[in-house]
């Protein structure tokens, strides 16, 4: 899922919207023929790729509405916090605990966010901190949505408001 914020740095929104999209289509497709259909998928490869598709299908959805609600810059800090993050706190969680989720989590957000200023995209590294700081908090709530939209959406909104 890198290739998304790679390729929305280069790409136009609405391409990249368009790829995230028939990504999308693509796992929710192989979900139907696995579970509803009862196919197997050959090569078996391309079935053990989006394993578990719920888990999967959450990241593109949410990686889609990062493109489709905030600007490139946000939409690519808020992408990383979702794939770069979120996916190192739960691998953390899993090994070592509630604790070193959200300090993994955070440093790993702060550290894709610092990584993009050295980019021609930079903003104020306020911004970054204070998104990333957004986005541990919900993972430490723990709000009833899945955690990549919530991840997401909340940490968007707050770097949104705090370029306004």
């Amino acid at each position: 899922m890198l290739f998304l914020p790679a390729g929305y740095y280069f790409l136009s929104r609405e391409g990249m919207l368009f790829i995230n999209a028939a990504i999308l289509f693509l796992v929710l497709f192989i979900a139907y023929l696995k579970y509803y259909l009862e196919r197997k998928i050959s090569p078996r490869f391309l079935s053990r790729i989006f394993e578990p598709e719920t888990n999967f299908s959450f990241l593109a959805i949410s990686c889609f509405l990062a493109i489709f609600f905030f600007g490139k810059t946000i939409a690519l800090n808020t992408m990383l916090f979702i794939i770069l993050g979120n996916t190192f706190a739960e691998a953390a969680r899993a090994r070592y605990g509630k604790a070193t989720e959200l300090i993994t989590f955070a440093y790993s957000s702060l550290a894709a966010s610092l990584f993009l200023l050295f980019f021609p995209l930079v903003f104020d590294w306020h911004v970054a901190l204070l998104g990333c700081f957004a986005g541990t908090v919900v993972r430490w709530v723990k709000f009833p949505v899945n955690q990549d939209l919530s991840v997401g959406v909340v940490s968007g909104v707050v770097m949104t408001l705090l370029l306004q």
